[in-house]
């Protein structure tokens, strides 16, 4: 009975770890939250040009943008939020999913897209998300993890979130939580938890995380700060000193804000106690830049200097090489997509990074910002544009399990037990192999003679069926020559008798031609004959007449 039930538990433990490692498909969501209008925007009398259309009938929510210059457009998303909608209903249906499925062993990215002053900052940190004073009560020091302000954004609410998980997962399941900040400025990648790690790389390695991909490469950064947390505060004062970090640069240089994408990850790391059981997943918040189109005519027309001008020239760089993977992952042909968008990938740093959260192993969102206003229309449009192809990338995400020692003892003794079968069968074949050798040395002159002997009989019998085959085919044509003369005498007997019919009906007609010819004659003669009685006649009544008149004349 032990033994039955430790070959059921095997079983089961196996089904488990094959459910695990299954590969899921999903499509990248995508979610449009509008903002509300600026004073610029009312200065400008712009018009509200983008309306949400409600229906119960389709599955994903459809907005319409309404551009005086290109016409109406209709878009639909998984959700679109209106410029009232409070971030908490933002982060409820687009953010705290991805939370559940990052505790479960899934890679996550939330990624914020829009044109610059659309709000992608404001959804992710909150409106008081730069209160850097250490007296305020942005921060408790409590190890449930809540962050006491009334205005946060998405950030601060997901964090929440992953500690109250955390701490309701049980007591067996150990957690370790890394946070990291990086800053892609002039295709610079920069550490924001370290003012001098400046300039990092990206390196690429193989791995078995990515299996979509032909190589499995996974991109990482060398030399990157990986802090550890124990509490959300912890990991939101991480967030805040990046985000500092950067204005304190840009006051240090004394420039306008600069355009940078910002990446904020989270690495969980789960061990079970009693199963010995790894899983390591983690997070990417992305910022990414404004969307809109930056020409260097504007700069120079605006005065600005050559940096300001090299920024947005990489930036065009950065926003096309994202585009570019967008429309390659979402193309449906196999032969299309592949190692071109790995090698779109590699175009800029930002793509590199992506590259592991778009037609990868991953749970994606999207959050696009816009505004309604008449004033950014085309910016708008654009970017419902681009949301609408990345809602056809579809990614292939699985949960990052990492086996326990006994498992990879377990995977280790069934791979030399398959490698031992392996030799063994490698021996028996060589051994075959060498008895045939053996075997055909000795075989070699009676077979030889055997086969002499058939192809000999082989021989003779073609030659007899050659031979019958030609006598068969002499006798069919002396038959069918037969029925040729046959058909030669018909021929020539239906010939003689159409010739005699020939001169019989030459025979009459010249009979009726000659018949023709006295009648004619006959004719004429009788003709002739009857025009002389009628002159006759005339002349004699005309004589007549004429004494008749004399008589008359005279007796008068």
């Amino acid at each position: 009975m032990d033994q039955v039930q430790e070959e059921t538990n095997a079983v089961g433990h196996k089904q488990a770890q094959e459910d695990d490692h299954s590969v899921e498909k999903a499509n990248i969501e995508v979610y449009f939250r509008l903002r509300p209008m600026n004073k610029l925007e009312l200065s400008r009398r712009s018009r509200h040009c983008v309306k949400i259309l409600s229906s119960e009938s389709r599955e994903k929510a459809r907005v319409t943008i309404d551009s005086p210059l290109d016409g109406t457009f209709n878009f639909d998303f998984d959700r679109v939020f209106d410029e009232f909608e409070i971030g908490r209903r933002v982060y409820d249906e687009a953010a705290s999913p991805l939370a559940k499925k990052l505790l479960k062993g899934f890679n996550t990215s939330l990624i914020l897209y829009g044109q610059s002053g659309s709000g992608k900052t404001t959804s992710l940190a909150g409106s008081r998300a730069f209160n850097f004073d250490q007296n305020s009560n942005l921060y408790n020091n409590k190890d449930d993890g809540k962050i006491e302000d009334d205005e946060e954004g998405i950030m601060g609410m997901f964090i929440c979130d992953i500690f109250k998980l955390m701490h309701d997962s049980g007591q067996e399941i150990e957690f370790t939580v890394r946070v990291s900040f990086i800053e892609i400025y002039l295709e610079s990648i920069n550490d924001l938890l370290s003012e001098s790690n400046r300039f990092l790389k990206i390196k690429t390695r193989f791995g078995k995380q990515d299996t979509h991909r032909s190589g499995d490469t996974i991109d990482e950064i060398e030399g990157l700060t990986e802090v550890c947390c124990l509490r959300a505060s912890d990991v939101m004062a991480l967030y805040n000193r990046g985000q500092a970090s950067q204005l304190i640069r840009e006051r240090r240089n004394q420039t306008v804000a600069a355009k940078s994408n910002k990446v904020f990850t989270i690495k969980i790391e789960q061990k079970n106690i009693i199963t010995k059981r790894k899983i390591a997943s983690k997070m990417m918040v992305v910022d990414t830049s404004g969307s809109e189109n930056n020409t260097n005519g504007d700069s120079i027309r605006s005065g600005e200097g050559p940096s300001r001008q090299l920024e947005k020239a990489l930036l065009n760089r950065s926003h096309f090489a994202l585009d570019r993977v967008v429309a390659l992952l979402g193309n449906s042909n196999p032969d299309v997509t592949g190692l071109g968008s790995e090698s779109a990938c590699h175009q800029s740093k930002l793509t590199s990074i992506l590259m592991n959260s778009m037609g990868a192993n991953c749970f994606t969102t999207f959050l696009l910002t816009a505004s309604p206003a008449s004033y950014n229309i085309n910016a708008t449009l654009a970017t419902a544009k681009f949301g609408e192809r990345v809602s056809r990338v579809t990614n292939f995400p699985i949960i990052n399990i990492e086996p326990s020692p006994e498992e990879s003892q377990e995977e280790l003794t069934r791979s030399k037990k398959a490698q031992a079968e392996l030799l063994a069968l490698v021996k028996l074949a060589k051994s075959e192999t060498q008895m045939n050798k053996d075997t055909s040395e000795l075989l070699k002159s009676a077979a030889w003679k055997k086969l002499s002997d058939l192809c000999e009989r082989k021989e003779s019998s073609l030659t007899e069926d050659q031979t019958r085959d030609e006598s068969y085919a002499v006798l069919d044509a002396n038959e069918e020559l037969k029925r040729a003369h046959e058909k030669i005498e018909v021929l020539q007997n239906t010939l003689s008798e159409m010739i005699s019919s020939r001169d019989t009906a030459q025979t009459m007609a010249d009979k009726v031609g000659q018949d023709f010819l006295l009648l004619r004659n006959e004719s004429q003669q009788t003709l002739q004959a009857k025009k002389e009685e009628w002159v006759v006649a005339i002349c004699s009544t005309r004589r007549n007449t004429k004494s008749e008149t004399a008589t008359k004349w005279t007796c008068t």
